[in-house]
């Protein structure tokens, strides 16, 4: 957020305004692609994002009369502008509000005649309050990656819990790629988001920024990238982890008849518990992914917008939403997949455990042994505990 200096609060206003390009082809009227505020130390200006190819409205600064001072500011979208489809409008104008209740107006000149527009709720600050500042919201790289990465970590731990039902060996480089595999194809998967945010320069004390654009600026190609990133990570996501299940259903299956009983294994239950979280993050994933792909084609939509104005009022419980969310996102496979697992157990709670007391021979609990004849050999097997070695002895 860009605010003036402590004491001082927003005295004036100025919007970058483009100019009107007509409705022909490959015409893109942006409107207003800018806004500045003039505080009361007339030297600080505190701005949006904004551009040095497209000048300030010639009418200048605008304030409130004298004695009253800006309150808040509401925000006129042009929906549709043209016959052009990538034309989707934008910001039109922006109405000042003084303490007296009186409105001052700043838009783009060839708009008279069409206000009002479609108009946001209006940001009134509260009781004693004045404007001081403005916060520009623009969406990065990172959030793509993380979300992409997070289908990937599940199917890469579904798939190494799999293979705990085969023979246990220890290879510290096949996990270290499955790890890295992850972040390549995430980060893949978001390298659209770097084009569309570009970095803009500010004019004279104006903070520089980065702003949202339509991907190369066109809309239809945006949309088009969206739903293949939402087929490839949500929807494509879902068949190979039920591939990959089913797969290895049989296999659980068998060692589930062999042992009669979950509790005589907790490997099998392990595996168990996470072919369960898995089946239920995919029944949440797929329909969070195209609610998320909806969110980001229409996330300049004026009604958009007014959500977004409802979230701000409650901005402390929605980031507190936001971080548990992204520390879910971050935490949760791993933690999953290492919740019962002997061996990190005993890893890293040896250091802490090398003084606790052994129990006795006599109070040890007896094995229970099953001889059995195979291949001409004899295989014998605690049936006590299945995650202790088989010997052969032939």
């Amino acid at each position: 957020m860009d605010i003036c200096p402590c004491g001082h609060a927003a005295v004036a206003y100025n919007l970058q305004i483009d100019e009107y390009h007509g409705s022909g082809p490959g015409q893109d009227d942006m409107f207003i692609s800018g806004i500045k505020f003039l505080c009361t130390d007339d030297t600080t200006q505190v701005s949006s994002a904004t551009s040095n190819q497209i000048p300030w409205n010639s009418k200048g600064w605008t304030s409130c009369p004298d004695e009253t001072y800006p309150i808040g500011i509401q925000v006129f979208y042009e929906e549709i502008l043209s016959n052009n489809a990538e034309d989707l409008g934008s910001t039109a104008g922006v109405r000042l509000i003084c303490s007296d209740g009186r409105h001052e107006n700043n838009y783009a000149s060839f708009m008279t005649g069409r206000w009002p527009l479609i108009k946001l709720a209006a940001q009134v600050c509260r009781s004693g309050y004045a404007l001081v500042g403005l916060r520009t919201q623009v969406d990065d790289f990172s959030r793509d990656w993380i979300i992409n990465m997070y289908p990937l970590q599940v199917l890469s731990i579904v798939h190494e819990t799999c293979s705990l039902l085969g023979p246990r060996f220890n290879n510290g480089h096949i996990m270290l790629r499955k790890i890295l595999t992850c972040w390549l194809i995430s980060g893949v998967g978001a390298i659209h988001s770097l084009f569309d945010t570009v970095f803009s320069n500010g004019d004279g004390p104006e903070v520089d920024k980065c702003v949202k654009v339509p991907l190369f600026g066109n809309v239809i190609l945006g949309i088009s990238v969206e739903s293949v990133r939402a087929v490839i990570f949500h929807v494509g996501f879902l068949f190979c982890l039920m591939e990959l299940i089913y797969r290895n259903w049989q296999k659980l299956m068998f060692l589930k008849r062999v042992t009669g009983n979950w509790t005589l294994s907790d490997r099998l239950k392990r595996i168990r518990f996470m072919f369960i979280y898995a089946i239920l993050m995919a029944m949440f994933w797929v329909p969070f992914g195209f609610v998320m792909s909806g969110y980001q084609v229409a996330e300049m939509s004026p009604e958009l917008q007014e959500i977004k104005e409802q979230v701000d009022s409650n901005a402390t419980f929605c980031k507190v939403w936001v971080t548990i969310f992204s520390v879910y996102i971050a935490y949760a496979p791993g933690v999953v997949f290492w919740i019962g697992d002997k061996r990190t157990d005993q890893r890293h709670c040896k250091p802490f455990c090398t003084l606790r007391s052994q129990p006795s021979v006599e109070s040890a609990t007896p094995a229970i042994v099953d001889f059995r004849m195979n291949d001409g050999g004899i295989r014998m097997q605690n049936l006590v505990n299945l995650n202790s070695d088989e010997i052969e002895m032939h």
